[in-house]
């Protein structure tokens, strides 16, 4: 694998393709996160993640703040699958390890202030 310039530098580069290629390809990955809640009773979007799977470990990579202000209080975390998949799949959200950096003491939806 190349250092981190050369992968920049196909990244960047319009013609290599690459951009377009990665794009329709996580597409295949993405899907939406609800947040659902037995008491009150609450179906709501939370947002979006990508399935991953790293060294045989499951992940869905998603916004900070659509685990910290949506779904770690929900009783069950719903994920869309494909639709040939029958759609009512809930994992309790106590089975969710969250892992990432440190909440920064300011940010929004977009991240930490620059």
């Amino acid at each position: 694998m190349g250092n981190v310039r050369e992968i920049e530098g196909v990244l960047r580069d319009a013609d290599s393709g690459l951009r377009e290629r990665i794009v329709r390809h996580l597409g295949t990955f993405t899907v939406a996160l609800l947040a659902i809640s037995d008491e009150p009773a609450r179906l709501e979007l939370a947002g979006t993640g990508t399935l991953m799977v790293i060294e045989g470990e499951h992940y869905v990579l998603t916004a900070r703040h659509v685990w910290d202000e949506m779904l770690q209080n929900a009783d069950q975390v719903g994920i869309t699958l494909r639709p040939e998949i029958n759609h009512r799949y809930m994992i309790p959200s106590r089975d969710f390890a969250p892992v990432g950096l440190p909440r920064p003491p300011q940010w929004n939806e977009w991240g930490p202030p620059r």
